[in-house]
């Protein structure tokens, strides 16, 4: 996977935060919670949303989305959150303001969901910032997945070259690519994207690339499905500057 990196350089933006290999593994949070109720879902957000902006020492990126549950018409929220290790992660939680927020929320959900991730790349960072200012993101998380144990690293392998031409894409502005966390060796079931595009249209023309018509041919024989949400964002990035992208 890592021999893949060359991927990166033909990207009309790339990161410039790759770290050195021997430094920790940034480690993704991804939770959606589903409240008992409207009003619960009221208060849950009105606890989570300050958190947004609380610091917290390697914490990489906090994103709060909101979309409607299909199960139960009701309202889910998600959180998605990336730390540079473990360590950062382990002092998030430990936060005074995290910990009374976790004491708060107490009953307000019928159930959630946590999955820790990982970059597809160890030495990948997330950038904290968008690659060109939009006020409403058209925000879409993807996850590619497949019910035939044999075929988790094709599709692993497959999603690979989506990285750069989905990023080099005028109208996406931020694009994480991410696997669950697993022992070294052991293929990932599903990969889980995350996008902002300028608008809905920009999301479109995304689904028609070439890039995304690669992908499915590749992932034919695995039989792919995709579980596509397209949350309310409650999070705003700045736009980059050139500490953190560079143009190639």
């Amino acid at each position: 996977m890592l021999g893949e990196t060359a991927f990166f350089l033909g990207a009309c933006y790339s990161l410039c935060s790759l770290v050195a290999a021997d430094a920790d593994r940034p480690v993704a949070m991804l939770e959606h919670a589903l409240p008992l109720n409207a009003s619960a879902a009221d208060r849950y957000r009105q606890l989570l949303l300050p958190l947004l902006k609380v610091p917290s020492p390697g914490r990489l990126h906090f994103d709060v989305y909101e979309d409607v549950d299909p199960a139960t018409s009701r309202a889910r929220i998600w959180q998605y959150l990336v730390f540079e290790s473990d360590e950062a992660h382990h002092k998030w939680m430990s936060n005074e303001h995290v910990t009374n927020w976790v004491s708060a929320i107490t009953g307000l959900l019928e159930n959630e969901h946590l999955s820790k991730m990982r970059m597809t790349f160890p030495e990948e960072r997330p950038l904290p910032c968008l690659k060109e200012a939009v006020e409403s993101p058209y925000v879409v998380l993807v996850q590619m997945y497949t019910e035939d144990p044999k075929q988790y690293k094709l599709i692993e392998d497959a999603a690979i070259p989506l990285l750069a031409p989905t990023r080099s894409e005028a109208g996406c502005v931020y694009y994480d690519q991410l696997v669950p966390d697993a022992p070294p060796g052991t293929p990932p079931p599903y990969v889980q994207e995350v996008l902002w595009f300028k608008d809905k249209a920009a999301h479109e023309a995304h689904m028609q690339s070439q890039a995304v018509k690669d992908f499915v041919k590749a992932t034919a024989a695995a039989k792919v499905g995709f579980s596509i949400t397209k949350p309310h964002s409650y999070s705003m990035l700045p736009k980059c500057s050139q500490e953190h992208i560079e143009y190639v």
